[in-house]
């Protein structure tokens, strides 16, 4: 009967333990800002950049855009005038310290906000989640 008790005891607990775990989705296949919090750092990361963008975007009076952002928007759906596509890249490089003209240079080429958060998160330098 002791032996019953312990292994429902263990039992339980081993069920709530391991119904606890965040489960891991990468970067790629990842369609949800949500999926990505079994990775702290991509997630926070995800998140400040759709802010960043989102505030970028109001600032410039593409409101309507701004609320519909998510990991698979398509860049060119978002900034398409050339005017805008330097200040944005300027202002991610400055936020997140990515060296002078490496974004400029490599922004045709992504496709989507999931490419944009892997260039961020490959090649800046700060990363300050926590303040405005």
């Amino acid at each position: 009967m002791k032996n019953l008790h312990a292994f429902f005891i263990i039992s339980l607990f081993t069920l709530f333990t391991m119904s606890s775990c965040k489960e891991y989705t990468s970067l790629t296949n990842a369609t949800k800002v949500s999926q990505l919090n079994g990775n702290p750092f991509i997630y926070n990361l995800s998140k400040s950049i759709l802010r960043n963008t989102g505030k970028f975007l109001i600032e410039k009076g593409m409101k309507g855009i701004g609320t519909k952002l998510n990991l698979t928007t398509p860049l060119s759906a978002i900034i398409s005038d050339p005017s805008h596509i330097g200040d944005f890249t300027n202002m991610l490089s400055s936020t997140y310290k990515i060296p002078s003209g490496a974004l400029a240079k490599k922004y045709s080429s992504l496709s989507s906000v999931k490419d944009l958060i892997y260039f961020v998160a490959n090649h800046g330098q700060k990363f300050n989640f926590y303040s405005n």
